[in-house]
Parts: C-alpha cells; structure tokens; sequence
C-alpha cells in the first residue's frame, strides 16, 4: 500500500459506518411515514449509494498505488472508474424503479442521504502520514 493510499484506507469505514447509519435511520423515518414498502424503497437507495463507495475507494486505493509510476495510467483508471459507476447507478435504479417498482422518491432519498452523509463523513483528517505537521511551536 503507498503512503497516498493511506487516508482513503483509514477513512473507509468512518464513511461506511456514517452512511449504515444514515440509511437506517432514513427506513426508520419511512416505516413511521407510510410503511414498510417506503423503508425497504429508501433501504435500496442507500444500499445503491454504498455500493458505488466501494467501487470509488476500491478505483482511488488502485490509482493512488499507480500514481507515481504511471501517472497518465493512473488518470485513465479514474475516468474508466468514474463510467463504470454511473453505469451501475443506472443499472441499478433501473432495477429498483423498473423491476422491483419500489417508491422513487423513498429510494432517491435514500440515496441522496446516504450519499451525503459519505461525503460529510469524508472531510476533515487529509493529512499524510509522511508529511510533518507545522505547528505554532515549530515557527
């Protein structure tokens, strides 16, 4: 594992975690709403958005290890990556709203809240193990 692999490594399960709990309380809200058809429709969603983390963290760790001996390698696995997701979104809800017709705003709540709870999970704590920090002592 490189040093630029670490933090997407380390922040993993904090994103993963935040995102079951967000999940899990996005059902809970659906079954006291209407039922258990929504909750199971915004559980999909949820379930759609934590999928697509892990293609991202398993497509970033392989790009940040490739980085520095091919660069250009590296980017073009970003972007195949990146349409590779989209495409199973698609699939996806394509599969929940088309097959399984679940609710289509249960499940895209499920998603957008799951999705930014991996985001906001996702900040903070981007410092590289390798790269000394400069504080008010050292100056």
């Amino acid at each position: 594992m490189s040093v630029m692999s670490e933090p997407i490594r380390r922040r993993g399960p904090r994103i993963l975690i935040a995102q079951f709990v967000v999940v899990t309380l996005t059902a809970l809200l659906a079954v006291f709403w209407q039922g258990l058809p929504l909750a199971v429709a915004s559980i999909a969603g949820g379930a759609v958005s934590i999928v697509l983390l892990l293609m991202l963290r398993i497509t970033m760790q392989k790009a940040a290890e490739t980085a520095a001996e091919d660069p250009q390698g590296s980017t073009v696995r970003v972007y195949i990556g990146a349409g590779v997701r989209f495409m199973l979104l698609l699939i996806l809800f394509g599969i929940g709203l088309g097959l399984l017709k679940l609710d289509p705003v249960w499940m895209i709540a499920g998603y957008i809240a799951a999705q930014a709870a991996g985001v906001l999970a996702a900040q903070g704590d981007l410092r590289r193990p390798d790269v000394p920090e400069f504080s008010k002592k050292q100056r």
